[in-house]
């Protein structure tokens, strides 16, 4: 399976739909050729929204089910060992290695999955079913941070590679959910309208209005196998304090911060029952990780021309007016977006999958309580520190060496909560 293409960075025309794609590798950006400075309009013609907006397009969760072939069930049976390892803690999971690599076996599984296995925001979830079984014998599960860097691409080629190290064979595969997303970069919520259901075409029959407080947080089409979700990407990223998905993502949109400029968040869901839906031009249904990738620019045109439409002006229902009415000016970029698997999205440094600022901040606190105890004065900052100091070290020396079995399991399970498989 390829493993050498990623997410896109795409400036679009949102007039021809014609675009450059850009490269992005620690924050640089190598574009194929100048783009126009195209103003879209909307009713009666006037000038809406000055263009070309940056646009960032990609995978923000995928979920694969697999079917393995196993020669015999030494390596469930080996996790399952270690599972009872755990449940014999109070911990929810403990880390193990399996020859080089570590994850995190959890002390329940999940649903019709007995195993469980993790690693940051990649799951890996097993039974000992049968290949031949209607039912699937494991899921992989690639969560946002990881589908965006390294790729979702990358990380599920190393989970099959290590379930092959570990003797499995796969038999086939099934994407069973897939997000595709799209970031309008310095165009806020307000300014799209999306709130106003008038202006829709669409075939959902759900439409749900969401504010925080006052304020317009984001709108939602649909439920289930098809779904469409528009909202405050700065805004959720500010409201959850995810530090870590903050940096990335003001590096994937270029900004010094992730709050530097407004930025819309569009995003479709796609689960089994629609995707069973489409079929390649051999009449064969979009089933394997690289069929999805191949198939990305024709499932957005879908959902972008078919499944829903924002208009430029209130629908005409009763004159049927519908299917001839212009989209809206933020449709026309939505809608123009590229998908395209064959740039890369590179970076150097690991990327957190938790937030570390909270825990710092938790941990400072604590440590001040400590060096006030002993007596310092306010301005005595040299000494506070050097008592904090102290003190972190000499309790951490003593864990180390008093408890070095406990040290080490918990010290190896917080870091693989931390730290994604390729990191």
């Amino acid at each position: 399976m390829d493993s050498t293409y990623n997410q896109t960075h795409s400036s679009v025309n949102p007039v021809s739909g014609s675009g450059t794609n850009q490269n992005v590798i620690e924050g640089e950006s190598f574009s194929s050729s100048e783009v126009r400075d195209v103003p879209l309009r909307d009713e009666k013609g006037q000038t809406c929204i000055t263009c070309p907006p940056q646009l960032v397009t990609g995978i923000d969760t995928l979920d694969v089910s697999i079917w393995l072939e196993w020669p015999d069930h030494s390596f469930l049976e080996l996790v399952d060992e270690r599972k009872q390892i755990v449940q014999e803690t109070n911990m929810k999971s403990l880390s193990f290695n399996f020859w080089g690599i570590d994850f995190n076996i959890h002390r329940t599984g999940r649903n019709l999955f007995p195993y469980h296995l993790s690693r940051g925001d990649a799951h890996l979830l097993l039974n000992n079913r049968s290949s031949t079984d209607s039912f699937c014998t494991g899921r992989i599960e690639v969560g946002s941070i990881s589908c965006w860097s390294p790729g979702y691409i990358e990380t599920f080629d190393y989970l099959l590679r290590f379930l092959e190290v570990q003797g499995a064979k796969l038999i086939r595969e099934t994407v069973s959910r897939v997000d595709l997303a799209c970031d309008t970069i310095d165009i806020s919520l307000s300014q799209t309208k999306v709130d106003d259901q008038s202006r829709w075409v669409k075939r959902a029959k759900q439409f749900s209005i969401h504010h925080d407080g006052n304020t317009l947080s984001g709108i939602t089409l649909g439920k289930g196998d098809i779904m469409l979700r528009i909202y405050d990407k700065v805004k959720e990223l500010k409201d959850k304090q995810a530090t870590s998905k903050q940096e990335l993502f003001s590096k994937l949109w270029k900004q010094e911060k992730f709050d530097h400029l407004p930025v819309t968040r569009t995003e479709f869901q796609l689960r089994r029952p629609i995707l069973n839906q489409f079929s390649n031009e051999n009449g064969n249904k979009v089933n394997t990780v690289a069929e999805i990738k191949n198939s990305l620019q024709t499932l957005w045109e879908y959902c972008t021309q078919q499944w829903a439409r924002h208009a430029c002006k209130s629908v005409d229902r009763e004159n049927n007016n519908q299917k001839h009415i212009e989209n809206s000016s933020f449709w026309q970029l939505v809608s123009s977006a590229q998908f395209s698997g064959s740039i890369v999205l590179k970076r150097l440094l690991p990327v957190p999958k938790i937030n570390i600022d909270p825990l710092i901040a938790q941990g400072t606190g604590c440590l001040l309580t400590v060096a006030a105890a002993a007596g310092h004065d306010v301005d005595d900052i040299d000494g506070i520190a050097e008592t904090i100091k102290k003190i972190a070290h000499d309790q951490l020396k003593k864990f180390h060496k008093d408890r070095y079995s406990e040290f080490s399991r918990r010290f190896c399970k917080r870091r693989n909560d931390a730290i994604g498989l390729m990191d």
